[in-house]
């Protein structure tokens, strides 16, 4: 996105207004560790990280046995219905929740953000992209069957972006909340950002391929 907002501004009459009439704030990266750790090794284990490289905690298992585990699933990390369905308080987990809403830097970053004097309820959208699934996401999904009260807008909007992606790429994205779609999970971004963070228009986007093509 950001080399299409710089290189396609003096050619693109549509890329031009919304540079000319919009602000974009864009994290490159939110798990900058994370995504630099998974580029360390060829094994699964590593190639699939999803978590932050907070620090690592050792304990003794019921067999005695050491375990040395670190890091936190970030999109847990939000307080929006932190630490229920969907997360784990067991730091070994690949969706640990962290020891709180917020503990995390990255997560207090985009709070910060939100809510700082720039931005706090001027944010029109939000938008998260992850990888992968192709699936086009929108609040809420932390228990099925549970949408904003806006959702008529939301999906509007948002089938009008996946009409226009499939007239282009051709490509198909299931649609709806992640509860229903995927799998219920507390604690994401995208719904602390509809819920609590004041943005209208939030959508979490899982990147191609679908799991089909992995």
């Amino acid at each position: 996105m950001q080399s299409m907002l710089i290189a396609d501004y003096e050619t693109d009459p549509f890329v031009q207004r919304a540079v000319d009439q919009l602000n974009f704030y864009i994290f490159p990266v939110l798990n900058p560790d994370g995504y630099e750790y998974s580029r360390s090794g060829v094994s699964p284990m590593v190639r699939l990280w999803r978590k932050n490289r907070s620090a690592m905690l050792c304990k003794k298992d019921q067999w005695f046995r050491e375990r040395c585990c670190g890091g936190v699933d970030l999109n847990r990390n939000f307080d929006w219905f932190w630490g229920e369905i969907g997360s784990s308080s067991d730091r070994c987990s690949e969706i640990y929740q962290g020891k709180g809403p917020f503990s995390e830097a990255e997560a207090r970053a985009v709070r910060d953000a939100m809510f700082s004097p720039e931005l706090r309820g001027k944010v029109d959208a939000f938008l998260t992209l992850h990888t992968y699934s192709q699936m086009w996401i929108h609040p809420f999904s932390h228990q099925r069957k549970t949408v904003p009260e806006d959702i008529s807008e939301i999906e509007q909007v948002g089938r009008r972006a996946l009409n226009a992606l499939e007239s282009v790429y051709g490509t198909k994205y299931r649609f709806g909340t992640g509860a229903d779609i995927l799998y219920p999970s507390s604690g994401g971004s995208d719904d602390w950002a509809k819920g609590k963070g004041g943005a209208k228009y939030v959508y979490l986007m899982e990147l191609r391929p679908g799991e089909e093509g992995w």
